[in-house]
């Protein structure tokens, strides 16, 4: 039994899972600083602490398409700690270089082992909001401004989804390449410091698993692991396993 507890503990805590992806990014505040957590809409659970989200573009004509993850900001049943966004407030975002990579948006072609590098000559990623607002993503060593995701309702929930646009050239004649493609992102309000760091794993023409292994390779090297959540458990697995030893030098 206590085994079995320790293997499940471990296995929740250790990189290479991928746990709890599929969730919107759910922005709220933790003092006076914006606080990146993950949402999972159809259990209504919040993964606290969240920065590593997946989405999957679709092709469709010479473009790769999708809206997720979404923004999803609740106001109930928060952690301590944890509070919901203030009401009828804009939420922004900038688009982040990642200083480990070198730029602000990166590719890894999903074969053998994860290696995020430039981006296919001519690509750019296109971030459109409700508003037709935009911000353009390609490649480059440089920060990009965002612009406002949404407003928060009088009680500061907010569900909004980006459009995103991944195309193989500027003038959207050319497919861009299947693969892997990172983005970092920081969540903007007034009156908060900016969030730390998220990041989007982007699946073009790949399966799951090669999404999986992009985000895994992201929560070891630019997020740090454990999962979101988990410490708690890594613990009670190592007092598992010494409480186990003892017994066993006990017995012996």
């Amino acid at each position: 039994m206590h085994r079995l507890l320790l293997t499940a503990a471990l296995a929740l805590a250790l990189p290479g899972l991928a746990l709890a992806q599929h969730n919107d990014v759910s922005i709220l505040t933790q003092g006076g600083s914006l606080s990146v957590n993950g949402f999972d809409a159809d259990a209504l659970e919040l993964s606290e602490g969240q920065r590593t989200f997946e989405g999957e573009l679709e092709l469709s004509g010479n473009t790769y398409e999708g809206d997720e993850p979404g923004f999803l900001s609740s106001v109930a049943g928060l952690p301590p700690g944890l509070s919901a966004l203030p009401g009828d407030t804009a939420l922004g975002f900038n688009i982040l270089s990642v200083p480990e990579l070198g730029r602000n948006m990166s590719y890894w072609d999903g074969i053998g082992d994860v290696a995020f590098g430039a981006l296919p000559d001519g690509e750019l990623l296109k971030l459109v909001g409700l508003d037709l607002s935009e911000a353009i993503v390609d490649g480059s060593n440089s920060n990009v401004p965002g612009f406002a995701i949404g407003t928060t309702s009088g009680s500061g929930f907010l569900h909004e989804h980006l459009e995103l646009l991944l195309l193989g050239d500027a003038g959207e004649s050319d497919v861009a390449s299947a693969g892997v493609y990172l983005l970092a992102l920081e969540a903007t309000m007034s009156g908060f410091e900016n969030s730390l760091p998220f990041y989007f794993v982007l699946g073009a023409g790949v399966t799951d698993a090669e999404i999986d292994l992009g985000i895994d390779w992201v929560n070891e090297n630019l997020v740090g692991v454990p999962e979101p959540g988990v410490s708690a458990l890594v613990a009670i697995g190592v007092a598992l396993l010494a409480s186990a030893r003892v017994r066993r030098g006990a017995s012996a």
